[in-house]
């Protein structure tokens, strides 16, 4: 009924649609409902528990076809993202609220600051990955399959750096600074490609970690180049 192919067996071949399919009623919205939230925590759990244990293994398993039991990358690291800032305002009330008696603009003020810099590092992964790409020619894996790779672990090493930052609110009262949380997050994704390389890779662990440091400096070399590059065309223009 969704595409007017020929029915075979419960599911259609083309559109996978359940060929049950009866008159709606509330029972079934709100099933559909429970059962796509299910779905998705138990994709999440599942995905962030694998990142945790096994996260090479994890990664190189949906690169090579198995994409229902693990949250879609980029989906991943929106909801991270979204729980990061989450527990961000969750554990900063006052100091958000101070700055919104102060500025009118508390929760933005706060935290748009953190969500640029979240995306940001999405986009610095692209070179990198590009990066590893090159490096790991003989791998055969796809410049979006080394993205999907770094975007898992950008994702967990957010995670990771949120749980120690509240840890850190719990334990002192304050959140980690800006520069000792910039540092945390370099160490724990750095460490993070490095050991997750092993299985992914499938290569020495130091053959990654001299791979990922290349791969640093050649994104910063890039960065370094477009942005001398940018500034010389903006004075062009103005002059």
């Amino acid at each position: 009924m969704n595409c007017q192919a020929p029915l075979q067996g419960d599911y259609c071949y083309r559109c996978g649609q359940s060929a049950q399919t009866q008159r709606l009623r509330f029972s079934q919205l709100v099933g559909s409902l429970l059962q796509g939230l299910f779905d998705l925590d138990f994709k999440t759990l599942q995905t962030a528990w694998n990142l945790f244990t096994r996260p090479g293994s994890m990664v190189r398993d949906y690169v090579e076809g198995n994409r229902v039991t693990y949250l879609n990358p980029l989906r991943y690291y929106v909801l991270i993202v979204a729980l990061n800032i989450g527990l961000s305002a969750l554990f900063g009330m006052l100091d958000v609220a101070s700055a919104s008696a102060n500025s009118g603009n508390g929760f933005w003020d706060a935290h748009f600051v953190a969500l640029q810099i979240s995306l940001l590092y999405a986009v610095i992964a692209i070179p990198i990955a590009a990066s590893q790409w090159l490096l790991h020619r003989s791998g055969r894996l796809t410049l979006a399959e080394h993205y999907a790779f770094l975007l898992y672990l950008l994702a967990q090493s957010i995670l990771v750096v949120a749980i120690i930052d509240v840890f850190a609110i719990v334990g002192t009262g304050a959140e980690l600074s800006g520069d000792v949380e910039g540092l945390t997050w370099l160490g724990v994704f750095t460490t993070y490609v490095v050991w997750a390389g092993r299985a992914f890779y499938r290569e020495a662990v130091w053959h990654t970690a001299w791979k990922t440091i290349a791969s640093y400096v050649a994104t910063l070399v890039v960065g370094g180049f477009c942005t001398a590059a940018g500034i010389g065309l903006y004075q062009l223009l103005v002059i």
